[in-house]
């Protein structure tokens, strides 16, 4: 089942706790969390100020990038940075359950998307460059980390995908980044992952499952009116 099989019950939920928790309906996007009556309210006020937390938490990274689960049909995104929003001119409702292919494009090298689906098969890193698409059909160079988050035990949870524009640094006759530059992006981009993955790591071992706290992230919004996305340097 996609996340977005989830929204009705979800939204359901915030309505109990709105007047108790104060939170918006569309804070609660993607998944059902579960009633059940070993999980007491003062319990469920907890987890979801925990959920809302690590929202705000992984907000304050402000780069472009996403969190995928590839434990779900199709590795759909389950939380989009504003900065990524910016970036690609779509809103959370239009890409939260989808996989991220539709960021490609006429352009988009082929061979080099094969290559990212061979690391997301074989669960590892990866940095390419690659053309992609906004909403309105415009290119960016698009310097992309993909970096999988795993558990304690060493399973694979997610994937964590981060993505820097380079359109304004790219080398006429290599059509490319210069390899000083695309040096230093790839070391942005793996640190981001990092501080992504640190924060993530940071999921109360509570009632409510890590699935379920993501609902919390996904909030609806539009992307922010002048907040810039993040160029390279």
């Amino acid at each position: 089942m996609s996340l977005m099989g989830f929204k009705g019950r979800s939204q359901s939920f915030a309505w109990e706790h709105e007047h108790q928790l104060s939170i918006e309906p569309e804070v609660l996007m993607t998944k059902e969390i579960q009633h059940t009556d070993s999980w007491d309210h003062a319990e469920r006020e907890r987890d979801i100020r925990q959920g809302i937390d690590l929202a705000t938490t992984l907000e304050r990274i402000e780069k472009n990038f996403v969190i995928t689960d590839p434990r779900l049909p199709d590795n759909p995104i389950i939380f989009a940075s504003d900065s990524f929003l910016e970036l690609t001119e779509y809103t959370r409702e239009e890409i939260l359950g989808k996989n991220c292919r539709f960021l490609q494009g006429p352009e988009t090298d082929q061979g080099t998307v094969s290559m990212i689906r061979d690391a997301i098969r074989e669960q590892r890193d990866i940095t390419v460059q690659l053309i992609n698409y906004t909403k309105s059909g415009k290119k960016f160079w698009n310097l992309f980390h993909l970096q999988p988050m795993r558990d304690q035990r060493g399973e694979l949870q997610y994937f964590i995908g981060v993505q820097l524009d380079g359109s304004d640094h790219l080398e006429p006759l290599r059509n490319r980044l210069s390899k000083n530059t695309e040096e230093q992006s790839a070391k942005l981009v793996k640190t981001t992952a990092e501080n992504v993955d640190e924060a993530v790591r940071e999921l109360p071992d509570a009632n409510l499952r890590p699935e379920d706290l993501w609902a919390l992230h996904s909030q609806s919004v539009l992307p922010k009116r002048g907040q810039k996305s993040t160029p390279i340097q």
